[in-house]
């Protein structure tokens, strides 16, 4: 192992006090073993970490390079009065303690496992009205790999060797292009079709394995959005059997 390794390592041990240790640790969506492989290959580099924050009404764009999209953590609202200020009154910006519960799974579902993930900063719900908000969310572009079944189809995941771990993964609709071939347009329209339970049931059934097989059908009984086509979509990487 090389000295850096070595160090990054001692930093993850020593990590109670780093933000991002924190801020996985607190939100119940990521479990702590997904947080430091997260962490350990930004390390190791074999993942790169951004941040991305925009205003209320406009696009927030995340994007990688290479790898695909793991949302580490998101916040929706206000928490300083320096952030997206340009041409508000103060009135806007006083309240800074204003803070939005329940944004993080909503962004991991539109955007894990995506190497680009574009969508408006517009949330139904107002937890402080006449405050100026704006959504900032925190990233990892990780090396993995997706599989992807339509409605009723069987996939297999295999990491030979190795064992896998989910990072990500969903029963339903985030795109009109999957899944798509002689469906008519009502079927794909929904795109924001999230079947939450997905990532729990998919993670108890293969991670810790080498070989994982898993059914679409097997979700349909939950159906999210009736009338829609639907798809399993699992990102997943296969991590060493000797770790």
């Amino acid at each position: 192992m090389s000295v850096g390794s070595s160090l990054c390592l001692q930093m993850l041990y020593k990590s109670k006090q780093d933000s991002t240790t924190t801020l996985c640790v607190q939100k119940k969506f990521f479990t702590m073993l997904k947080c430091l492989i997260i962490l350990l290959a930004v390390c190791l580099g074999k993942a790169s970490a951004g941040q991305v924050i925009n205003c209320d009404g406009n696009v927030q764009r995340i994007s990688c390079n290479e790898g695909v999209i793991i949302i580490n953590g998101a916040e929706y609202g206000r928490k300083d009065d320096t952030t997206c200020i340009t041409w508000r009154p103060q009135n806007e910006l006083t309240n800074t303690h204003c803070s939005l519960s329940g944004v993080l799974p909503v962004i991991s579902q539109r955007c894990n496992g995506k190497k680009v993930c574009e969508f408006p900063v517009f949330f139904p719900s107002d937890p402080c009205f006449g405050t100026y908000k704006y959504l900032n969310t925190t990233y990892s572009c990780v090396s993995a790999r997706t599989a992807v079944t339509c409605e009723f189809g069987h996939m297999t995941l295999d990491c030979g060797q190795d064992i896998i771990e989910i990072t990500s993964s969903n029963y339903g609709r985030r795109d009109g292009s999957t899944c798509s071939g002689d469906r008519p347009a009502n079927q794909l329209a929904m795109t924001e079709c999230y079947l939450p339970r997905t990532l729990s049931d998919v993670s108890s059934s293969c991670n810790g394995k080498s070989l994982c097989s898993l059914s679409a059908g097997s979700f349909v009984p939950f159906d999210p959005c009736v009338g829609t086509y639907k798809y399993l979509e699992v990102t997943y990487i296969c991590v060493s059997s000797e770790n």
